[in-house]
């Protein structure tokens, strides 16, 4: 090989070099400015934070005034990360095995799932002091027999609130949601979540939730295709707006919401119809790779404590699980049977199962939108 072609070939290799190196640099800057985000939230969450807790919860479920308290009483720090529905946060925790958080929110059913997939620590019961005070009635239900895994929180129930003047005549009921009215002069909103659709209707129709059929089941999705001609939303939060308005007569809504609205306006009324409705249990749980278990022990006492659960009760409207809050003369709506329902409408209430797939109430849900 002549000198010339040596030279010509070892200009290639440099030529070569260089243009690799300025590749691997320009890829290790853009690694760089991927990765670090999630480097430091790493570092934030797992390194500096001994002294920090970090929820994962629902954005209208924890009082930002109660987690003030229990920073400034015991110095312990608290981080907020909020998700929108129990299939957000599922997903999520399929992943990551909740990676990074110490402490969540979470519905009844899911807790069910949770646990089933060993995304939950047990519980340590004798670190859990203000666990005497909490409503039996909450307690041991299907999704987490004992409680190994979870706490109650706080609790609600579905029902329908109506314009007292334009149903002064007719009882309300699940018949004035489900069938078609008798002059279709009124119009409706009903929830977007399409697991408390197919299981409100279930009630309705069968007086159960469980074991159903693939026939019953057909016969819930013709009941909600049917529906949809006096539907005006589906929708909780903006039912509000509608029913001032005048623009729907009645909803079907949660008894927290239900509160807001009577209180703006006492010429609605809300009732738990005679069939019985759904309810939900909103429960803490720790994240089975949480090491702050200590920590988080001292927050669950703290918010579940008489003082700090009525602050929540007040802010957000739902139902405390710690019994000791039901007798407080100034939580005026505790007076009410339907929305702060005895044992005999309690008996009547409800819990989502997971007896039906995801895929089937999917699948009745899109054919109900295509109609």
């Amino acid at each position: 090989m002549n000198k010339f072609l040596r030279k010509k070939i070892s200009a290639n290799f440099c030529s070569i070099g260089r243009k690799f190196g300025i590749l691997l640099f320009y890829l290790s800057i853009i690694l760089f400015f991927l990765f670090i985000p999630k480097f430091l939230i790493f570092l934030k969450l797992n390194v500096f934070s001994d002294n920090t807790i970090n929820i994962y919860a629902f954005t209208d479920i924890i009082s930002s005034q109660v987690v003030e308290e229990f920073e400034k009483e015991t110095g312990i720090k608290v981080r907020l990360k909020y998700f929108d529905t129990n299939e957000d946060l599922y997903a999520k925790f399929k992943v990551s095995r909740g990676e990074g958080y110490d402490l969540i929110t979470v519905s009844d059913y899911m807790i069910d799932l949770l646990r089933k997939d060993n995304l939950l620590q047990p519980l340590d019961h004798s670190k859990l002091k203000i666990f005497k005070n909490l409503d039996k009635r909450l307690l041991s239900k299907y999704f987490d027999p004992g409680n190994i895994y979870s706490i109650p929180y706080v609790w609600l129930v579905l029902g329908i609130i109506y314009n007292k003047d334009e149903f002064k005549d007719q009882k309300v009921d699940w018949n004035s949601v489900f069938r078609k009215p008798r002059d279709l002069n009124y119009k409706i909103c009903i929830p977007d979540d399409e697991l408390e659709l197919v299981f409100l209707t279930s009630i309705y129709l069968f007086g159960r939730v469980k074991n159903l059929t693939t026939s019953e089941l057909k016969k819930v999705e013709t009941v909600l295709i049917e529906q949809k001609k006096w539907i005006e939303s589906y929708t909780f939060a903006g039912s509000i707006y509608f029913l001032s308005s005048g623009a729907i007569s009645l909803a079907v809504i949660p008894g927290n919401l239900a509160k807001k609205i009577i209180e703006e306006n006492d010429k609605f009324e809300f009732t738990i119809p005679d069939q019985g409705s759904l309810m939900s249990i909103e429960n803490l749980a720790i994240p089975v790779g949480s090491k702050k278990s200590d920590l988080v022990y001292k927050l669950i006492n703290f918010m579940l404590s008489k003082k700090n659960l009525k602050t929540n009760v007040f802010e957000f409207g739902y139902n405390p699980a710690n019994k000791t809050v039901y007798n407080l003369p100034s939580v005026k709506f505790m007076k009410s049977k339907m929305l702060f329902p005895p044992d005999y409408i309690f008996d009547k209430l409800h819990l989502i199962h997971n007896d039906i797939s995801l895929k089937k109430v999917n699948d009745i849900w899109l054919k109900v939108r295509a109609s």
